[in-house]
């Protein structure tokens, strides 16, 4: 317990005229001036003299108190009238921002800093404001503090962002699949432009973004799924030199990849063997096939197999004008993103690479396109559509509430510091 400090003239003189209610309004304690006199070893017998004299000397301290209070009066008068408030706020240069917040928070000891903004007519926020860029948040390796509105991201959500983008178990998801993984986990909720804007201001280096603003176009679409397919096969090339040939089939209304062969040749056998086990995994009633026109898709075999199961075959640029680019989307993820930077060396580590990409993509990954939710959990029908969205907007409305309340007890809104759960970004 902290004890409430007197001077010690005041302390001497209750001391000396042994009356406990000699100064009233100090609001001094009845049984600490009782606990004075008692306990004092050096009591004296105040005279009626020493008593004139100690009511003269009162007399004359508050006439310098009441001297300084009116030069305080005019030095607040004078500044309001011929120094504008705009004057403070045009104060361009930081170290003019930093003499004036120095100079206001070195007499706190004697006026509080309500005192002095109200003396120098300087407004609460903008003080704020300047002493939140002179000497930066405390708890963060900011030199300015980042907080500028109550609805901007908290301290511990950017360090969720910044966790989540740079960690290399997602550097193969997109930003919108980061974005729909950390609300499904109860992570993050935030827009896919808020995502984007804080990636750059971290400087933080992914490879999904696009350097070319392009007319967006909206491909052929399904209504439901197996009622698409697409197949293509793509080339990989070893560090030994091999090649190696990645024939997929996807479906295109759940974007679910239904099965995949890996073969050092391109050739019928293949598609055809491709096919039937795809088929055989899957109900194809009004089933259409679409492929490009290469040699491994249009032949004797392949029409046979899906002419007699009824399944209409769509080659590309031929009797269909739409392009095959949803599966050559899956192919330039897979080199581009899971399988970058990394040197395979035999068929059985590219093997390897394509299986747990297929698992990742199929189990985990959420998609814009899919409202968030898996190509799994669409194609199997494992995930009510309105429930799912109806959590999410749930979901949305408490982390808005709750970052507007985070963020209010921030320096340029409060004069409460931040909490100590703030992070520094490295």
């Amino acid at each position: 317990m902290k004890y409430k400090n007197y001077d010690p003239w005041v302390k001497k003189m209750i001391i000396d005229s042994g009356n406990p209610n000699l100064f009233p309004e100090l609001n001094i304690p009845r049984t600490t001036a009782l606990y004075w006199v008692k306990h004092s070893k050096n009591k004296k017998v105040i005279t009626n003299d020493v008593a004139e004299s100690y009511e003269r000397r009162l007399k004359e301290l508050e006439a310098k108190l009441c001297k300084e209070r009116a030069k305080v009066q005019v030095l607040s008068a004078f500044i309001k009238s011929y120094i504008s408030v705009k004057s403070f706020n045009s104060c361009r240069f930081k170290r003019e921002r930093k003499r004036i917040v120095q100079l206001i928070l070195s007499i706190g000891h004697w006026l509080s800093i309500k005192d002095s903004l109200h003396l120098l007519g300087l407004h609460k926020k903008t003080f704020s404001r300047w002493r939140a860029e002179v000497q930066g948040c405390q708890h963060i390796g900011f030199r300015k503090c980042p907080i500028k509105s109550k609805n901007q991201l908290t301290y511990n959500e950017q360090t969720i962002l910044y966790q989540l983008a740079t960690d290399k178990k997602y550097e193969s998801y997109s930003v919108k699949s980061l974005q729909w993984m950390a609300i499904r986990e109860r992570k993050l909720c935030c827009s896919y432009d808020t995502w984007l804007k804080y990636i750059k201001k971290f400087g933080i280096n992914r490879n999904d973004f696009q350097k070319k603003v392009r007319p967006k176009l909206t491909g052929v679409r399904a209504e439901c799924v197996n009622q698409l397919w697409h197949m293509d096969v793509s080339e990989f090339k070893l560090a030994t030199g091999e090649k190696f040939y990645l024939q997929m089939i996807v479906d295109n209304y759940s974007r679910y990849i239904v099965d995949w062969n890996l073969s050092s040749f391109k050739n019928a056998r293949d598609s055809v063997g491709l096919l039937k086990n795809a088929i055989k995994k899957m109900k194809t009633d009004n089933l259409s096939l679409m492929s490009d026109g290469g040699g491994e898709n249009c032949n004797s075999s392949v029409r046979a197999l899906l002419s007699g199961r009824g399944i209409q075959h769509q080659i590309v640029g031929c009797n269909i004008k739409y392009s095959n680019s949803m599966i050559e989307y899956f192919f330039r993820k897979l080199k581009t993103t899971f399988l970058r930077k990394k040197i395979l060396k035999s068929e059985i580590e590219l093997r390897n690479k394509i299986k747990a990409f297929v698992k990742l993509f199929n189990m985990k990954v959420p998609i814009s396109a899919l409202d968030g939710r898996t190509p799994n959990e669409v194609h199997k029908s494992l995930c009510d559509t309105d429930f799912y969205l109806k959590d999410y907007l749930d979901f949305k409305l408490v982390a808005e509430e709750l970052r507007s309340l985070v963020n209010s007890r921030c320096v340029p809104f409060s004069r409460v510091s931040p909490s100590n759960n703030c992070q520094m970004f490295r």
